[in-house]
């Protein structure tokens, strides 16, 4: 359709900007599923974020497990404070009831990547997967409505 859907989304900066009907789909989805635990993975980085939205209760439980998962993997994480949150998938999964991440990982940065180079990640990183699926539909979570208008209302 001709959108990113890492970054076509209505934000403060681009109000006028449409969803792909992907990102509607995936929302649809969540709504209808209410997902306890939700990953979303990103090529290059080795870090792993969690929401900005969270309370410092929600934000201290999901940090403590993203620690554990870091010692899994190797990789790092930082707690972003942010009472608003910028809005992005994170904060809108979690605002939706779900413990949520955003793990950025591989050292490779070129856009196609081969099955040799992705097997060690995914090796690597297999543990913290089912590390945080497993703990994080465990979390009681009082979630945060999201208050940016990012991901604000699909048909």
């Amino acid at each position: 359709e001709g959108f990113n859907p890492s970054t076509s989304f209505p934000n403060p900066k681009k109000p006028n900007n449409a969803s792909p009907s992907a990102i509607k789909l995936l929302m649809s989805l969540a709504n209808d599923m209410k997902f306890k635990a939700v990953i979303n993975m990103h090529t290059y980085g080795e870090s792993v974020y969690g929401p900005e939205i969270c309370s410092k209760d929600d934000g201290d439980k999901i940090n403590n497990l993203l620690k554990k998962v870091c010692g899994l993997n190797g990789y790092k994480t930082d707690r972003l404070e942010n009472a608003h949150g910028s809005g992005n998938d994170v904060d809108w999964f979690y605002s939706s009831g779900a413990a949520s991440i955003k793990m950025l990982w591989g050292k490779n940065s070129k856009q196609y990547v081969s099955f040799a180079e992705i097997a060690p990640s995914v090796q690597r990183n297999l543990p913290a997967i089912l590390t945080f699926i497993k703990e994080g539909t465990e979390l009681e979570l009082r979630p945060t409505p999201l208050r940016t208008i990012y991901y604000y209302e699909f048909e």
